[in-house]
């Protein structure tokens, strides 16, 4: 798809993921990010991609990496935490820590901010996030003290391959995005 792209010219928006440069108590930043531990084969194979495309797009422009962070939430939104335990997904497994904190997005938040990045952006690397860092444990309490529960996840809190997630998002919030909805 990148060489493709690059034949026709046209501008490449790639997703990448923060879950590559993630280290515990360490801020992530946009443009050039350090690669933390990568403990899973998501965070790796993502990392690869993102080094490829990159490669790919030396000296010639028109490449805009985007990484997205804990995205929940909408009609659509099938795959995260909150929505199997809004769900009440049986043995669905969950390699998070109740004690780290995690930047959760609005999915149409995150769709909104492409469309701002497309829009207004330069070429370069966003992140995009809340910016509202809370602890997992706080969440799924709130969640469960309005009915949901989490019963049906199986955590494994020490896999969590993450660890505090906090990402720097402010070349986005520069165009002019701010997430609308927030936990």
């Amino acid at each position: 798809v990148a060489d493709r792209a690059i034949r026709a010219g046209v501008r490449l928006i790639y997703l990448g993921t923060t879950a590559s440069f993630a280290r515990d108590g360490e801020w992530i930043r946009e443009e050039e990010p350090i690669p933390g531990k990568l403990l899973s084969s998501y965070s790796f194979t993502k990392l690869l991609g993102e080094q490829a495309v990159k490669e790919l797009y030396a000296g010639k422009g028109g490449l805009v990496i985007v990484r997205p962070v804990f995205g929940y939430g909408g009609r659509l939104d099938y795959a995260s935490v909150l929505s199997h335990i809004i769900r009440g997904t049986p043995g669905h497994e969950a390699y998070l820590s109740f004690e780290k904190k995690k930047s959760l997005t609005w999915m149409e938040d995150i769709v909104r901010g492409i469309a701002t990045i497309m829009e207004k952006g330069n070429d370069g690397e966003y992140n995009l996030g809340s910016g509202q860092y809370l602890r997992y444990q706080k969440v799924v309490e709130a969640l469960s003290r309005i009915g949901y529960s989490d019963r049906g996840i199986i955590w494994h809190p020490h896999q969590d391959y993450l660890g505090d997630h906090l990402v720097r998002v402010e070349r986005v919030i520069r165009l002019g995005w701010y997430p609308e909805i927030t936990l």
